[in-house]
């Protein structure tokens, strides 16, 4: 009776565990930075050919909901294309386990993850020769209802959005 109660409760747990483990090895990120007091972060990939003396555009590419920057990069095949045309794509990653995107605070106004996005655009701008006048966002689900609010929120930064399958937050 014991094993029979071990194996019941045992199992989920192990393959919780391991599926745990398994996304934190598949989310990979290549920096962070510090917005509204928390550490937050991001993919970002910049094409072989980018010069610093020449403004290049920037595409800013938000997961859905429970899914993470990499598996963003995988799906969309931003960075091919980025590599082609010569721009930079960057893949940051919304709050929480598992990751989803906030463009709202209930009550307050702006969330934190619109303020990460401007802080995220203000640190790239401040890094790379990005053209302000070309700074793209796309999104999937969760991440294409955070494409709209960040094109109303931050329409003075944002030249254009995609959506695929909205989610409005």
């Amino acid at each position: 009776m014991l094993w029979l109660v071990a194996a019941v409760f045992g199992i989920p747990i192990l393959l919780g565990v391991a599926a745990f483990s398994w996304i934190q090895f598949l989310d990979q990120t290549t920096g962070t930075i510090e917005s509204s007091g928390q550490m937050r972060d991001y993919l970002l990939f910049v094409p072989s050919s980018y010069d610093p003396q020449q403004p290049v555009p920037l595409v800013i590419s938000l997961h859905g909901a429970a899914t993470w920057p990499a598996q963003q990069k995988n799906l969309t095949g931003w960075n091919r294309l980025a590599e082609e045309a010569g721009f930079l794509v960057v893949y940051p990653g919304g709050r929480g386990f598992p990751r989803i995107w906030h463009a709202m605070k209930p009550g307050s106004g702006l969330g934190e993850d619109v303020q990460f996005i401007a802080d995220l655009l203000d640190h790239l701008e401040s890094t790379y020769n990005i053209d302000p006048a070309r700074v793209y966002v796309n999104g999937l689900s969760n991440g294409a209802g955070m494409s709209s609010a960040l094109a109303c929120t931050l329409p003075d930064r944002i030249a254009a959005i995609g959506m695929v399958a909205t989610a409005f937050i």
